[in-house]
């Protein structure tokens, strides 16, 4: 779990996960804490047993916290968890991995926020043959809910994801929660854990379309980007899938990680025209006639030098940033994969 919030707004939390530990004997938890709360280190850092870490360190920013909290784990499997969300036991036995293609386990999981209570839940799987069929599959699950954050997935995919997020990212923030779980899904196939329920609370996500969009636009501010670039997420998240899924060390064969790659970056782009169409007024007449070139890309090769020429528009310091996540990432110039 990476922390921020309060004593007060996490105690709850933390707490669920320690009583889930306390039933799942083969389970360990960990908290990486950011808040600088005395009080909730005082708390916790008395409680340490060999099966629960907690480590505070008020200087670590968000996704450095994030990846911190992984490396304090143990396990095979890596769930990352919300310090405002919740997970019980179901008291059965967890389920058995017994095909070599899974590289995790996803909870049943709860949506529910204060004002509506339980809103939704799932407990699907993910069991396509091939990358893309799993990312395709996903798209028409998750219905725009990206719980599957949250999933039990393999130590080694998980740490190196996040490692390359963390390193190379150019925005230090946690918008790309999608590209993430695509970057998974491209890797294998996710069961269902029966023996877990997570209980994620939306309320941060439960307002009207303004409310929402100004959510997102303080996630790019606390990155150090103009919060300009909320118009341009469906973009972005193309980018960000493409590269992840392309990433060097996938197990997944290229052949099919570039089919599942180009997938993705095609259906954001997609979505992204769409938006834009919609919203046009939103983006400065320099960035309109790049973007506007879209719709003469004929190919991949075309598509990647019309990706950078969009973001040169919308902020020229962001090019070499995203360069050097591609490269670092892919092993390859850009536009080489």
């Amino acid at each position: 779990m990476p922390s921020n919030r309060p004593l007060g707004n996490s105690q709850r939390s933390i707490e669920s996960a320690l009583t889930y530990i306390k039933l799942n004997k083969d389970t360990d938890f960990s908290v990486s804490d950011n808040s600088g709360d005395l009080l909730k280190s005082e708390k916790f850092g008395q409680q340490i047993t060999d099966r629960f870490s907690y480590h505070a360190d008020h200087s670590l920013s968000e996704t450095q916290n994030w990846l911190n909290a992984a490396k304090l784990s143990s396990g095979k499997f890596i769930a990352f968890m919300g310090d405002d969300d919740f997970i019980i036991s179901t008291k059965a036995q967890m389920t058995r991995i017994d095909n070599p293609l899974t590289i995790g386990l996803r909870p049943n999981i709860i949506v529910w926020d204060k004002n509506s209570g339980v809103t939704a839940g799932s407990n699907f799987a993910i069991t396509e043959r091939t990358a893309k069929d799993r990312i395709q599959k996903y798209f028409e699950l998750a219905k725009g809910n990206n719980n599957t954050l949250y999933s039990f997935i393999r130590r080694d995919i998980s740490l190196d994801i996040n490692f390359l997020c963390q390193e190379f990212h150019p925005v230090k923030t946690g918008y790309y929660d999608w590209a993430i779980v695509l970057a998974y899904l491209s890797s294998g196939i996710l069961q269902v854990d029966h023996s877990s329920i997570y209980v994620y609370d939306n309320n941060n996500w439960n307002g009207s379309e303004i409310d929402i969009s100004n959510r997102i636009k303080s996630l790019f501010e606390k990155g150090g980007v103009s919060d300009r670039a909320a118009y341009f997420i469906k973009f972005f998240l193309g980018i960000d899938s493409f590269i992840l899924i392309l990433r060097r060390q996938s197990p997944t064969s290229r052949g099919e990680l570039e089919e599942a790659a180009i997938f993705s970056l095609y259906s954001y782009m997609q979505s992204f025209a769409e938006d834009y169409n919609k919203h046009k007024n939103l983006f400065t007449p320099a960035e309109q006639s790049i973007i506007e070139l879209g719709s003469q890309v004929t190919d991949i090769n075309n598509m990647l030098s019309w990706i950078l020429k969009v973001i040169e528009s919308f902020s020229e310091h962001l090019v070499p940033k995203y360069i050097n996540f591609y490269e670092n990432c892919i092993y390859r110039p850009w536009g080489k994969f």
